[in-house]
């Protein structure tokens, strides 16, 4: 068997590996579109929630206490949002990193199988050549006659 066709299983895996990897970059993308939703989402309500304390009659003590513990509680989940974000892409860079690696394998696995194949081939036609060049002195010995 030719080696171009032994290492056809070998680059199936590779391209495999690769539309998997894929798959996780996009789902990872996926997430961090996500996160980046809710962490806007948070900072506009809390620019909201702010703007309406300030806009409304002047608030008694409690009502600033009140509002000052939510603000506290809203600037928390705010970093804890970014802190996901961070995380989420990190992820996608270790996955981007992952599905670059598996790429790089399959590329160079179709770049040794042309390769072979390209030599096969050049080997195939001058075996093909020699045959050609050898048929009129084995007939010439057998007593046959060959016409062009």
């Amino acid at each position: 068997m030719k080696k171009s066709k032994r290492l056809q299983p070998v680059r199936k895996l590779n391209k495999m590996r690769e539309d998997n990897a894929a798959k996780t970059v996009g789902f990872a993308r996926q997430e961090v579109i996500k996160e980046e939703k809710q962490l806007d989402g948070l900072v506009q309500y809390k620019e909201e929630y702010q703007s309406s304390i300030t806009v409304g009659s002047s608030p008694s003590g409690q009502q600033l206490e009140a509002f000052h513990g939510f603000f506290v509680k809203l600037n928390v989940a705010i970093g804890q949002q970014e802190n996901r974000l961070l995380e989420v892409r990190q992820e996608l860079e270790v996955k981007i990193n992952e599905w670059e690696k598996a790429h790089g394998k399959l590329k160079v696995m179709s770049k040794l199988i042309t390769k072979f194949e390209k030599e096969e081939a050049l080997t195939e036609s001058k075996n093909e050549q020699k045959i050609i060049d050898d048929l009129p002195k084995i007939a010439g010995k057998e007593g046959y006659q060959i016409k062009f």
